[in-house]
């Protein structure tokens, strides 16, 4: 998969497309995200991933009012920037 492919996922009957950014931006996305023991921030990085993955509807993690909505769209981006 090349950077700007993307995928249309369907979830609670609202339609996101992903698209695959650089892998740099992967990486420093995970380190913005992980405080200085090593642990991940899961709002930062669901926000993060949410603005930089989903490319439309452009929507931000305050927009997503119901967290299986949240859960089920980062599981939907880490697979489809083959994290999982």
């Amino acid at each position: 998969m090349a950077v700007g492919d993307q995928k249309t996922v369907e979830i609670n009957g609202t339609e996101y497309i992903l698209q695959k950014p650089p892998a740099r931006w992967i990486f420093q996305m995970t380190d913005r995200s992980t405080n200085k023991f090593g642990i991940i921030s899961k709002e930062k990085y669901a926000d993060e991933l949410i603005k930089g993955v989903v490319v439309s509807p452009k929507v931000t993690l305050d927009d997503i009012t119901e967290i299986s909505e949240v859960t089920e769209l980062i599981s939907e981006a880490e697979e489809f920037l083959g994290k999982k």
